[in-house]
């Protein structure tokens, strides 16, 4: 039975994508229509609370935490909110990081509105949700905006040492935080309050960090969270990890310093070794690409390396872009592909790297497991690991029982 689309099968899918696409344009559409309604500024706190429904009030309630005022009118509740939105001010602005208080400089720099283009909806939403800041077309522009009678109020706060230093704090303690995940994929919370009083070398809170990460949880979804864990949004089995890691008690986490968790923490970032340039360097000399195109499939095996995928699936990804013609070739690129995988560090290895890690007398292992079955071509690397020595991962398994399987 033959697999190919026929085409007219194929004119079916188009045209019900291309309904999907214009139904999801056309929700979109209705959406800003209401979020970026017409607006007079200066335009009050009151005024632009009216604006919404009880609905989107109930939001802003919760976002403060106000118990017991679900039964009231709407005139009661924006009342009550417009009190606690100008008394909470503080502690909002001393929950947030640099990114989210320039967003808030930007507008009131800007006498109180400003037009964002590279906001996210999921942030916007965030923004909206503190009574702070709303959204609408001012003059045809669609911008966000801080009601005119909180502007003065916040210009304060924002200038003051103690937001200054909270904010520095916040950002700090988030940087280290998604460093912490890009390297280890997640940790509990003990061990990351361990890891923070290490690298800080004094006391943290955990309930007020918890709060921090929580609150940029909300902003975006950088960070999870999951049965006593932080995680990166990019893990798909918190389980797995968590045994992979218990496999290895004699292993403590890789003591990485501050400066590399928060070099690490910068959107993008890859850890450029040297086996990665030799990567990049050997597909530019054999392969019709320019450097950034190297460097971008080089970054994103490291990653795929990093998270534990099997080395079938980074040739999958590999075929996206390069058109093998035989298997000698795909066995002379994975030469390079493999030193890469035996030097970049991952989360199955507590943030280590396999060479790293290895035991003396040991020979070099891909760190990765290998499909039992699969319909992809068995790379055999030039030096191998007998199935019954002990895993150079540092399991303590049989090498058939854990990288080799």
């Amino acid at each position: 039975m033959s697999n190919k689309m026929s085409s007219n099968q194929e004119k079916q899918l188009l045209q019900a994508l291309s309904n999907m696409k214009e139904t999801v344009i056309l929700k979109e559409e209705k959406r800003d229509k209401k979020l970026y309604a017409t607006v007079e500024y200066p335009i009050s706190l009151k005024e632009t609370l009216s604006k919404k429904t009880k609905a989107e009030l109930d939001t802003i309630r919760k976002f403060y935490k106000l118990q017991g005022l679900s039964a009231l009118k709407k005139a009661q509740l924006i009342e009550v909110l417009i009190e606690s939105i100008v008394n909470q001010m503080e502690s909002f602005l001393a929950r947030i990081d640099a990114e989210r208080m320039q967003v808030i400089n930007k507008i009131l720099e800007n006498g109180g509105s400003y037009a964002f283009t590279d906001l996210s909806h999921q942030k916007i939403s965030y923004l909206r949700e503190s009574g702070i800041v709303a959204t609408g077309s001012i003059n045809g522009e669609r911008v966000l905006y801080i009601p005119a009678d909180l502007v003065e109020q916040l210009k304060a706060l924002c200038e003051s040492t103690e937001i200054k230093q909270a904010v520095k704090r916040n950002t700090e303690l988030l940087k280290i935080t998604k460093g912490i995940l890009y390297y280890y994929g997640a940790v509990s919370y003990d061990e990351l309050l361990s890891m923070f009083e290490k690298l800080l070398k004094k006391p943290v809170n955990l309930l007020m960090y918890l709060e921090i990460l929580i609150d940029r949880r909300v902003y975006d979804s950088e960070i999870i969270f999951k049965d006593g864990y932080v995680q990166h949004e990019e893990l798909e089995d918190l389980d797995k990890l968590k045994n992979e890691h218990n496999m290895r008690p004699h292993i403590a986490f890789y003591p990485f310093t501050k400066e590399e968790l928060l070099k690490a923490s910068e959107p993008g970032y890859i850890d450029q070794t040297a086996s990665y340039q030799q990567l990049v360097q050997y597909m530019l000399t054999h392969y019709p690409l320019k450097k950034s195109e190297a460097e971008d499939i080089a970054g994103e095996i490291v990653f795929l390396i990093k998270i534990g995928k099997q080395f079938g699936e980074i040739l999958i990804y590999i075929q996206e872009y390069i058109d093998f013609q035989d298997v000698d070739e795909v066995n002379d690129f994975m030469f390079p592909v493999m030193a890469l995988v035996n030097h970049t560090k991952q989360w199955y290895l507590k943030g280590y790297a396999p060479k790293e890690i290895r035991k003396p007398n040991t020979k070099p292992t891909a760190g990765l497991a290998t499909p039992a079955s699969s319909n992809i071509i068995e790379m055999k690397t030039r030096q191998k690991v007998g199935r019954n020595e002990p895993c150079p991962c540092g399991s303590e398994k049989k090498y058939k029982k854990c990288c080799g399987k």
